[in-house]
């Protein structure tokens, strides 16, 4: 027993190896406890340092300088291993959003183009050789000629003028709302089929393009060049050398251009001359035709305007003979004079409401030029045998098919509820056909055409005046005096018509008492009133023959 009351410990062979331990552990004990030489001057008390295989770390006894330095180079060692995992984390992040942003950008171009692309399901069927597209393409931009949307018909009636709601995703789009404008418009002239460019800003997001020549609306194909500038196909608009006005339609709303030769109306007048007619605050325009445009404050009534604008706090007093295309901003007053048939109103009028209307000031009209037409010398009075088809929408086509066309000066539609006649554009293709496009125009309507030797019109029922309630013109008879009727009149050697009409036709002998607000058709000595003679829509002409009765042609308006 040692001082402290334990077993003393030997350090002789025998008891080591009852420890069970192995001999090269014994015999290097037995080195390490035999006395060392101890260097000069070292401490005779002092003891050496224990070693690994000391007695003390043998048998568990604490070495604190061993394990705080085992400890310290395990911390190194995991934090080392820690942070080589964070830093690869992190690049493995990093690298990983590059890859994302990567496949996001590529989608939204993929997105863009998809867009851009015509309607797949109203443009056809995939073309089956590719490598053809691609050549007729590339063939069209290096002749600068327009590639318009498949999806954008000139053929399409004039009904589906009213905007979509909400702008495209194309990446041709404007990035900016508001309705577009117009600066310029080259060429200046052109024919039909041709390519012009307007020039202006927020035209990226445009619907429709359309062509405005003596109340002759007409729809063409467009393409969107870019936010500022587009490509139109001038449409076939059957006059020649005409001022045309032009109109481009957004979600955002509608701009017309205003050419420098505008007749600006600030004070209250009875009617005004000129294509496009701006009514200003304070001015108030009783009669107007052509293009119209009403500011706020202006007061526009009785419009045969084919294409009016009108901006909030404007007024537009229509009646029953109104008709055309209204565009206008919400707050805008439309109103209807009393006695109006309102059901009959809305249905010759087309109107459309838009967030914006845009003046384009001080844009040049375009000049549309038509092709060459037939020529020769007319032998005859026109003489019409069929119309086909025998219905259209305005701004269509029919063809009038019979004799004595040659030389044809003008062709006009009446409806008998309309007052007066309605100029239509027309081409003439020989002496048996001319090709015309419906004017603004609803109901069943008398065509007129006229030449150098007079002129004929169409008739589908044709009567006496007792029976004015069921023919479309009343035939007024030698000694037969009609004091009451509507609509059209012919009126045969020794009638008279005291009646208000809207058409009359008046055979040499013929007479009328009133025609004011009418278009009067006479031949040399009828008798009509002077003050008639005095209007723009009282016309002589040498001859006056009705075509063959059963001729029925009916307008569907816009």
């Amino acid at each position: 027993m040692n001082g402290a009351g334990f077993p003393e410990r030997r350090a002789d062979s025998t008891t080591r190896e009852a420890n069970g331990l192995p001999d090269w552990v014994v015999r290097a004990k037995q080195l390490a406890e035999q006395p060392s030489q101890k260097p000069h001057g070292a401490h005779a008390n002092e003891k050496p340092p224990p070693s690994l295989f000391s007695p003390q770390v043998a048998h568990g006894q604490p070495c604190s300088g061993y394990v705080r330095k085992l400890a310290i180079h395990t911390l190194v060692v995991a934090t080392s291993v820690l942070i080589m995992l964070c830093v690869g984390c992190w690049i493995t992040m990093i690298q990983s959003g590059f890859r994302v942003g990567i496949a996001d950008r590529l989608m939204t171009q993929i997105a863009q183009i998809s867009d851009t692309a015509p309607d797949r399901a109203s443009a056809g069927p995939l073309p089956s050789a590719p490598t053809t597209k691609r050549k007729e393409d590339s063939q069209c931009r290096s002749s600068g000629v327009a590639v318009p949307p498949a999806t954008e018909k000139t053929n399409e009636p004039i009904a589906d003028l009213s905007p979509a709601v909400g702008p495209d995703d194309s990446a041709s789009h404007s990035q900016a709302t508001g309705a577009p404008e117009i600066f310029s418009v080259k060429p200046d002239r052109g024919w039909a089929g041709e390519t012009i460019r307007i020039a202006g800003v927020r035209l990226g997001d445009t619907k429709q393009v359309l062509f405005n020549a003596d109340n002759r609306l007409k729809e063409t194909t467009f393409h969107v060049v870019s936010d500022k500038q587009l490509d139109v196909v001038v449409p076939e608009i059957f006059v020649d050398r005409t001022e045309v006005t032009l109109v481009v339609v957004t979600p955002w709303g509608v701009t017309v251009g205003v050419p420098p030769s505008v007749v600006q109306v600030s004070e209250a007048v009875h009617r005004a001359n000129g294509r496009f007619l701006h009514v200003l605050k304070g001015g108030a325009l009783t009669r107007a035709s052509g293009t119209l445009f009403v500011e706020a404050g202006g007061v526009a009534e009785d419009s045969s305007a084919g294409l009016q604008f009108i901006k909030a706090d404007g007024v537009l007093v229509s009646d029953r003979h109104s008709q055309g295309v209204v565009y206008h901003e919400p707050g805008a007053i439309l109103t209807r004079t009393s006695g109006s048939d309102r059901h009959r109103d809305t249905s010759r009028q087309h109107v459309i409401e838009v967030p914006e209307i845009k003046a384009s000031l001080e844009v040049e009209p375009f000049l549309i030029q038509s092709p060459p037409q037939a020529t020769g010398e007319a032998k005859s009075v026109p003489h019409i045998e069929t119309i086909e088809p025998q219905t259209a929408r305005s701004g269509g086509t029919v063809r009038l098919l019979g004799s004595g066309f040659l030389q044809t000066n003008a062709v006009w539609f009446a409806g008998r509820d309309s007052r007066g006649v309605t100029p239509a554009g027309f081409r003439l293709i020989s002496d048996r056909e001319i090709q015309v496009q419906v004017p603004q125009a609803w109901g069943e309507q008398v065509v007129v055409v006229a030449n150098r030797k007079g002129m004929t019109f169409t008739l589908h029922k044709s009567g006496p005046i007792s029976d004015h309630s069921r023919v479309d013109i009343s035939r007024v008879a030698r000694g037969v005096v009609a004091t009451s009727g509507r609509g059209a009149f012919l009126v045969e050697d020794g009638g008279l018509v005291t009646a208000r009409g809207n058409l009359f036709f008046v055979k040499r002998g013929g007479r009328i008492t009133s025609g004011e607000g009418a278009a009067v058709f006479y031949e040399p000595g009828a008798d009509i009133p002077a003050d008639v003679l005095r209007k723009d829509n009282c016309r002589e002409v040498p001859l006056i023959e009705p075509s063959n009765p059963g001729i029925l042609f009916t307008a569907l308006g816009c």
